[in-house]
Formats: C-alpha cells, structure tokens, sequence
C-alpha cells in the first residue's frame, strides 16, 4: 500500500482556558487560536478518562503489519482531538462534527455516515457510549447522535441538540454530562441520551467561581473532576449512571494554577502553583466533602505543568529538567523518594507498577524510562534521543509491556523493560497527536486521516 501525501493541519497543546471573555465578544482571533491549540496535548489527559487506553492484553507485535491495514482520509478532519470507539465502531472528530467508521475496513476505507454540523477550524471532540456519540465545539453547543443513524456514507441529523457554552460532554451510563461555562462559574448538567429538541438536564448544578476556566475535565471511579479558578470539585455521576445522587463530593480551594488531578482509589493528587518557579504536589482524600484537608504534601522543586502519573505506589511529576516521585503513602510533609535530573521538560506520560516513562516534546526531545523503586538520585534505565529538527514525539500510548510513540510519519514500540524497538509501522504525513491501542489493533489519528494497525491471526 502506497502512503499517500496530505495537507497538514497542525494543533499544539497547553493548559488554561480562559476564552470564556473572548467567546463574549463574539472573537475567533489568534489568541484565541493559542489558547485552545494550548489546550488540546497536555488536556488529553483530561478529555477522554484517558485518550489513549491500555489495551487489555499486549498486541501481538509478531502478526501487526508495517503499514496500515487500513487508512480513512476523515472529511475536513481535525487533528485537535482524537476518536472515541463503541460498539465495534470508530467515531472521528471533523471540522463538521464527526465520521463513523467500523473497526474493520476496506482500504481505503469509507466513512458508515457523517455530520453536517456548522464548520469549525479549531475542531470538534466526540465521546461515544449506550449506542450514542455526543459531539461539542469548545464553548458552543452540544450535538447527539444514535451510533447507528445512518449507513453508505450518508449524513446522519443529530437527535437532539443544545446550545450554549458547552465545554465538556460525554457519554456516562445512560446520560449526556455537560459542562457549561457561566459568568458566575461552571455548570454541570446531565441529560437523557434518549432524549428530543427540546432536551431538559435531569439535574444541574452551578459550581460557583471566578475566572480562568479550565475547559475540560476528568471523569475516574464514578466522579467528574471539574477546575474553574482556584477551586476544583469532585461531583458524583450518580445520577447519570442511576445509581445514586449528583451530589458534590470533593471541593478544595485556593489551588492555584492546579494541573489535572491524578486519582486513585483513595485520593485526589495534582501540582498546585506558587509562582513560575516552584510548585507543590498534594494529595486529599476521594470524598472528603467541602473544603478538606490534604492528606500530604511535596515541593516539586520547580513548576509543574502536567498532571502527575500513579505508577505503582508512587506517583511522578515533572518540572523543568527533573521528575520527582513521592510515595502514594505519605506523610502531611512529603519528602520525595527519589529526584532525576533530566534536560528539558520531561512529561511523564505512561507507566506500569514498576516502570515509568517520560517524554520531552521540546528540545532537547528524548523518552526516558525510570524504575517505580529508583535510588534517591535516580538515572534512567534506558533512553532514547532524538533529531530536534525531525523527529519530535507525539501521541504515546501503552499496552501494559510496550510503548508507542508516534513521529512524523511513523510510529514505533518500545519494550518497557530495555527500551528496544520491536515494531515500527508507517503513517500518513502529518502530525499523530493520538493513539489508541486495544483488542488487536493500534490506531493513529494523523492530522486528518485515520491509520489502523490490524494484526493479521
């Protein structure tokens, strides 16, 4: 199969959200174009519980092919966000909402149906789930479609739709969860999938604060994590799931600049900002009700940016050449077990209970795997560089014994243990923001086109 050339159409990540004064003055300018191109890497995390899932066993690296089994050029395509998979079928995100694909193809492989929804250049995200795909613009409506709605490449009409500052929704159990950025703070608001125009939320609640807004949001163990200025909830998706009450569940504030939360079980962990050179880490307990009080907390040594990684019994953060660890079980002082001092911005981005893998995306850019059980001042178990001018990392993602990370016009697998490559595939031109690995297929989203790696037994 021949890779065909495309155009590129280029996103770059960040973090804050605060376009909510730019959408008020009916502005679509370059700032705002830095703003939510801001967004998208770093708030991958948050988008869909995770972007990129674990498959749940290993791929079987001797059967994937080198190139793909089967490529989709997406209709107006957007490289902002990535697809959401349900029910053997794949929903990517367009500049006129979302196309349908099935698991497997033809190549080149034609899209089931398509949306013609208002065009956008920043870009649409979906999330799919209980035979439904819920489609957003970042601050501008919400669109619902059934999974199935349509076939031989049709445009399909969304069941229902809502307007207004929708910044966040996906599918949970049975409902639709918004967020809804107000002047006064933001709204969450579930809604029935099987629901008509007009569609009324089951229930609603504003969480009251000021500016900035951090769009997106985290959904881990049945509670949406939301931040609006320096305060971050937890409300219980309870009643989206019907088992329960929407109630508030966690709220801490006076966190200011917090990255997205990492959440086990037990506890809510995330950096909080204290000015451009230094940050804390702190962790509270899940549930603990309004206005608790951290169970630990750890100097990161430097700004931190990103959400930390729960690796094992410890969890890792990144400031600007260095990772520290602290142990999940720690006391109100956290000291850290070990520090590693590494160039650039290493994000830690994957990880298993005993290994945790980093990734610099700025120069100088390289991927670094680091013991859970390091030594106090810790050096990589291996490392891998990388041409600043070529070769910059993309989307990553993990089946549990491999990493993949993609490149202009490739991807490769990394052993966790020794960092040797057993695979390497293909892609289109442009840039893989987004991966997928799960079942026995790798799946990259190329500025535009859709790669799927099928093993063939």
């Amino acid at each position: 199969m021949r890779l065909a050339s495309r155009s590129q159409r280029r996103g770059r990540p960040g973090k804050l959200d605060p376009f909510d004064d730019v959408l008020r003055h009916g502005r679509r300018d370059a700032s705002l174009a830095a703003v939510v191109a801001a967004i998208i890497l770093t708030s991958s995390v948050a988008w869909s519980t995770v972007s990129a899932h674990a498959a749940s066993a290993p791929l079987p690296i001797q059967d994937m092919p080198s190139e793909p089994t089967w490529s989709a050029d997406v209709p107006g395509g957007s490289g902002n966000s990535g697809p959401a998979f349900s029910d053997g079928l794949i929903f990517a995100p367009t500049a006129r909402g979302v196309a349908s694909y099935p698991r497997r193809c033809e190549d080149p492989c034609e899209p089931l149906w398509r949306s013609e929804l208002p065009r956008d250049w920043i870009g649409y995200h979906v999330d799919a789930g209980s035979g439904h795909v819920v489609v957003n613009r970042l601050g501008d409506g919400m669109h619902v479609f059934a999974a199935d709605c349509a076939d031989r490449g049709r445009v399909c009409s969304p069941a229902w739709s809502k307007a207004g500052r929708v910044t966040d929704a996906r599918v949970v159990g049975s409902s639709v969860v918004a967020t809804i950025s107000k002047r006064e703070g933001t709204r969450v608001a579930v809604y029935p999938l099987a629901c008509s125009d007009p569609c009324a939320p089951v229930w609603t609640r504003l969480l009251r604060a000021d500016y900035p807004s951090y769009s997106l949001s985290l959904v881990a163990n049945g509670t949406i994590y939301v931040r609006r200025g320096s305060v971050m909830w937890g409300v219980s998706l309870g009643c989206a799931t019907g088992t329960g009450r929407c109630a508030v569940v966690f709220r801490v504030g006076h966190v200011p600049d917090a990255t997205f939360p990492a959440v086990t079980p037990d506890q809510v962990i995330f950096g909080s900002g204290r000015g451009a050179e230094s940050s804390e880490v702190v962790a509270y307990p899940t549930g603990c009700g309004h206005d608790c009080v951290p169970l630990w907390t750890g100097d990161a040594g430097g700004y931190v940016g990103d959400a930390p990684t729960v690796a094992g019994d410890v969890v890792v953060t990144a400031s600007i050449g260095r990772l520290v660890a602290f142990p999940i079980a720690c006391a109100a002082d956290c000291a850290p077990i070990w520090v590693a001092e590494v160039p650039g911005y290493p994000v830690p981005s994957k990880s298993t209970d005993s290994v945790v893998i980093a990734v610099s995306h700025r120069k100088p850019r390289a991927m670094y795997a680091f013991p859970t059980d390091c030594a106090a001042i810790c050096m990589p178990m291996w490392s891998r560089s990388y041409d600043d001018a070529t070769d910059e990392p993309k989307g990553t993602v993990s089946d549990g014994r491999r990493v993949f990370v993609a490149f202009p016009g490739r991807v490769v697998a990394h052993t966790f243990a020794t960092g040797r490559r057993v695979w390497r595939g293909a892609l289109h031109p442009g840039d893989a923001w987004w991966l997928d690995a799960r079942g026995r297929s790798l799946v990259a989203y190329v500025s535009g086109t859709l790669d799927t790696f099928i093993a063939s037994s």
